[in-house]
């Protein structure tokens, strides 16, 4: 509904107005993109290391390449992972979770009650092998 919209608004918002407070939504975007040097000016780097820089993102770009290809190899499969996601989301007590699927001819639109992303969330997302769910039994998630 209206309360996800304006979560999602939100969500999208990583700018910030003149010399206002950076949003705590930008904060952790820069923290995130810090954390994994993207942005990173490397041309100030001794030419050796910039070098050893480029040769990891190339390699951490073709590794995630392959397995996003053999992780989603069935067309389908995102629409499981949707479903998957929504199912281990966090809800308010007084919420019966619920999942809204909208089909049009140009797009599959989700929409879902959850409470949110955290800022644990996000940066799990941002990352390999570091599911927010992995120490949480009893989630579809959990491995």
């Amino acid at each position: 509904g209206e309360a996800a919209q304006e979560r999602a608004i939100e969500a999208r918002k990583c700018t910030h107005d003149g010399d206002e407070a950076e949003s705590k939504t930008e904060l952790i975007c820069r923290k995130i993109r810090n954390k994994y040097g993207i942005q990173l000016d490397t041309m100030g780097l001794d030419p050796e290391l910039r070098k050893v820089v480029e040769e990891q993102r190339k390699m951490l770009k073709n590794s995630l390449k392959l397995l996003s290809t053999e992780l989603y190899a069935k067309e389908i499969h995102y629409i499981h992972e949707i479903i998957q996601n929504c199912d281990d989301n966090s809800y308010t007590g007084d919420v019966e979770p619920s999942l809204i699927i909208r089909l049009t001819e140009e797009l599959i639109e989700f929409e879902n009650n959850e409470i949110g992303f955290s800022e644990r969330d996000v940066e799990s997302i941002c990352s390999i092998g570091q599911s927010s769910k992995a120490n949480r039994k009893g989630f579809i998630g959990h491995k």
